[in-house]
């Protein structure tokens, strides 16, 4: 029997392999390719006016801001009353001005006012103090009403009427020569003291009168001014008085005058003085400010003279041992280089403050220098001293004192730096010391000159 081919779609499918021969093979045709066309697309979009009433719907509906705006407000828009919450009842009162129940304004009624007055009959009892009684004035100086009966009585510190020694009245008082207790305090009468013995009184501005005669025995507070006579001592005077007083031969007495009747104190004079010798005030000398003075003389002082401790050429400085001065001539003039980067410096050895040095002011330091080439800026120098009565293996210079100056205009001219130093690290008289001079580059403010500082000579000087 021959073989039997059986054809079936789904080989036909399998072998197919163009888009055409698989929908013939599936007995497609072109259908697919016509259908869609009929469908639309996974992700699409629609007009609001292809959907259904959404137009219509959307302007039935409110705005956000209008919504957002009732949401937020506080003043009852819908205009809800406290009867509609519950609260009909309610008043808006603070609690300041809520008022009291009729019984609590009953109870309250029964009670005294914080603060009250009470007429004097109502005391009845208890201890009245004193301090609360009122003044009396001028014309109530008769009795204090009290039990009993005060007239002519006075009132004691204890509460008790007691009756004035010698009778008297308190209203109109008697002044009893016997009994000088009635004398009432504040009056104004003037009396009269014939024969009376006063202990130890004390006259306040008394107003004596001019008396022709009498004597005061051992009275105090009488004036002195305009009392013209010589009081004797045999008549109580002390011998003393608050100032100098001269008689001129006649029994007055008047007050001496100062550098015509005496000689008044005078002040010690300072050694400053005493070493200036151009003071024209009177002065008290000790021994030792006229040695001063005389030391002063002799080494220049006086008032006109120098007062140079010691006069330093350049090369005489010994190098310290990091950022020396360099050495160097000028014209034949020794100087010392004082660069203006690095901060540079010498010191001056071997030098000893004189016997009639003035150091109460501390010294003073005169640096002579010129620029190499630079005509404009200024150069700030430092100098320190070390008194040199401690080890001489370390340093021990005191704390530097500085000051600037500004160039001269002509590069070669010389400029004078004045430095007062206080911290002279406590040399007397007669000390060793070094001195430490050094240029400072640090200071961008005052330290503007560019260019070598040239050193040529430097002063130690009194600073008195």
């Amino acid at each position: 029997m021959a073989d039997i081919t059986v054809s079936s779609p789904v080989d036909d499918f399998m072998d197919s392999s163009t888009q055409a021969e698989m929908r013939t093979a599936l007995g497609l045709g072109t259908a697919a390719t016509a259908a869609s066309s009929s469908f639309a697309a996974a992700s699409h979009t629609h007009a609001q006016s292809a959907i259904t009433n959404l137009t219509t719907d959307l302007a039935a509906k409110a705005a956000a801001s209008d919504l957002t705006s009732h949401t937020g407000n506080t003043s009852n828009p819908h205009s809800v009353t406290k009867s509609q919450v519950g609260l009909g009842n309610c008043d808006n009162t603070s609690d300041a001005n809520k008022p009291i129940s009729t019984a609590t304004q009953a109870a309250l009624d029964l009670k005294a006012a914080s603060t009250h007055t009470h007429a004097a009959s109502d005391l009845t009892s208890g201890t009245l103090d004193g301090d609360r009684l009122p003044g009396l004035s001028t014309t109530k100086r008769g009795g204090v009403p009290a039990t009993g009966t005060p007239s002519g009585k006075y009132l004691k510190d204890d509460g008790t009427w007691a009756t004035i020694s010698g009778g008297g009245d308190m209203l109109a008082a008697t002044y009893d020569p016997a009994n000088i207790a009635q004398q009432v305090v504040g009056t104004t009468a003037t009396q009269t003291l014939t024969n009376k013995t006063l202990t130890s009184p004390t006259l306040t501005t008394p107003v004596l009168g001019t008396p022709s005669s009498g004597t005061l025995t051992n009275c105090t507070g009488l004036p002195i001014g305009g009392v013209i006579g010589v009081v004797p001592a045999n008549q109580g005077g002390s011998g003393t008085v608050n100032g100098i007083l001269k008689a001129d031969g006649s029994g007055n007495v008047s007050a001496a005058s100062s550098g015509t009747d005496y000689e008044p104190a005078r002040t010690t004079v300072s050694q400053a003085d005493a070493e200036a010798g151009t003071s024209t005030t009177a002065y008290a000398w000790t021994p030792q400010r006229v040695a001063q003075a005389i030391a002063a003389l002799e080494t220049g002082g006086g008032g006109g003279g120098t007062k140079t401790y010691a006069m330093l050429s350049p090369w005489e400085a010994m190098a310290p041992a990091s950022n020396p001065a360099t050495r160097d001539t000028r014209n034949g003039i020794r100087v010392l280089d004082f660069d203006d980067t690095t901060e540079e410096s010498c010191i001056f050895d071997g030098l000893v403050i004189p016997e009639a040095a003035s150091l109460g002011s501390g010294l003073k330091v005169r640096i002579h220098w010129a620029a190499t080439s630079a005509t404009t800026g200024a150069v700030r120098w430092g100098v320190q001293i070390e008194r040199q009565t401690t080890d001489l293996d370390s340093d021990s210079f005191d704390t530097a004192a500085e000051a600037h100056s500004t160039t001269d205009g002509t590069s070669g001219i010389i400029t004078t730096t004045e430095i007062t130093i206080t911290t002279i690290d406590s040399v007397t008289a007669g000390d060793p010391y070094r001195l430490k001079l050094y240029r400072d580059v640090s200071d961008t403010t005052n330290a503007t000159m560019s260019g070598d500082a040239e050193l040529v000579a430097v002063e130690v000087r009194s600073a008195a």
